[in-house]
């Protein structure tokens, strides 16, 4: 379920302070305030927090809620929001369009904004330099329901160069009636000076043990089968808290394949996992978390041979296997495979070939645990 206040969201302590002390001040902030970057690791929060806060600001009867810093929930504006059909929001994301009710329309990640299910494929990776012109242009008219507008833009860091030059003009000088909200899962893709213009707040990432504990807490799961989970929503609490015992156990086959023996040394299938996982981003992402948790535990395997010094395993359920491949690999070698990982992540940005990034990082895998 999507959080909706913010009494349920876990963690980002100093960031819900900040938010909540801009709605006492009724979204004033000062001069930087005007511009809100929220940054950290994809998963962990931001959109379902901007939405909370968003929600909070436009509220006409939250002074009947704790401390008067809760939306409703249930006022004409609170209605409109959640049906994003609010005259002074604005909402900025790639486009896509959803496989399960076949609504078109902006979203920010793989889950639809209509119907909730994980089906939201995106048809375009970026946000252009027109919708920032169109954003600018309803900006000049003043706010008809609420004391301000509000832009959210989701995510940020997708935004061309042509984008975002554009939108730091409006931020050189921005509308005192508008609040513009800019998520972001790598912040460094953004120019310096954009950033520098906003008001910066911090998410940081939980640990892989901390999300299993909320999975365990919130779902009722066993601690074992909530681990599995958490590996493959690649440490993604929103990822963690939908998906379900039966398609985390189908992943988990899926991407054991990248390193399975019989596939690395079986050229037809090698470049068959490739350009299958190549072709949808949410399990190129996921099966590169999966590959470094793989070499993760390798050299907790190996280390522990050393040193002695038991430590939990992430894939406990295949601790033969990687003792296996602790025996036919170093770390050096695990170095170089982890580099060529971090190659295609930060690639993402440049669209690189994904296919055959991961055909040569499969080829490097299979040869050297051979």
């Amino acid at each position: 379920m999507p959080l909706l206040r913010f009494c349920e969201v876990v963690g980002h302590t100093n960031a819900l302070r900040r938010l909540q002390s801009l709605i006492r001040e009724g979204g004033e902030g000062g001069g930087e305030g005007q511009a809100l970057l929220l940054m950290g690791p994809e998963g962990v929060g931001k959109s379902a927090i901007a939405q909370i806060f968003i929600r909070t600001l436009f509220c006409t009867d939250r002074q009947h809620t704790p401390l008067g810093l809760e939306p409703c929930l249930q006022c004409v504006s609170c209605l409109k929001l959640t049906r994003r059909a609010h005259p002074d929001f604005l909402y900025l994301a790639p486009y896509g369009k959803c496989g399960a009710c076949g609504e078109r329309s902006m979203g920010p990640g793989s889950l639809c904004i209509w119907c909730g299910k994980p089906e939201w494929v995106q048809e375009s990776p970026e946000i252009k330099i027109d919708a920032i012109r169109k954003m600018q242009a309803s900006l000049i008219f003043a706010p008809l329901e609420a004391h301000k507008k509000v832009v959210l833009i989701d995510p940020a860091d997708a935004m061309t160069i042509e984008a975002s030059n554009s939108l730091l003009k409006i931020l050189e000088e921005p509308p005192s009636d508008a609040i513009l909200i800019l998520i972001a899962h790598r912040a460094e893709l953004l120019p310096a000076t954009l950033r520098s213009r906003c008001q910066k707040l911090s998410f940081p990432g939980f640990s892989l043990g901390h999300i299993a504990e909320i999975v365990v807490r919130q779902r009722g799961l066993d601690p074992d089968i909530a681990r599995q989970i958490v590996l493959i929503a690649a440490g993604k609490l929103n990822v963690a808290l939908s998906l379900t015992p039966e398609e985390a156990c189908s992943l988990e086959a899926d991407l054991h394949r990248w390193v399975d023996r019989a596939v690395l040394q079986n050229d037809t299938a090698l470049f068959g996992v490739a350009k299958n996982s190549a072709a949808d981003a949410d399990i190129l992402v996921q099966g590169l978390y999966y590959l470094t948790t793989w070499f993760r535990d390798i050299l907790v395997t190996q280390a522990m041979r050393t040193h002695g010094v038991p430590h939990e395993f992430i894939h406990a359920a295949r601790q033969d296997e990687i003792a296996s491949w602790a025996e036919r690999i170093n770390a050096d070698q695990i170095g170089f495979l982890l580099a060529r990982i971090q190659d295609i992540e930060r690639g993402q940005a440049r669209h690189i070939n994904n296919a055959l990034a991961l055909e040569t990082l499969l080829i490097a895998l299979g040869r050297t645990g051979s």
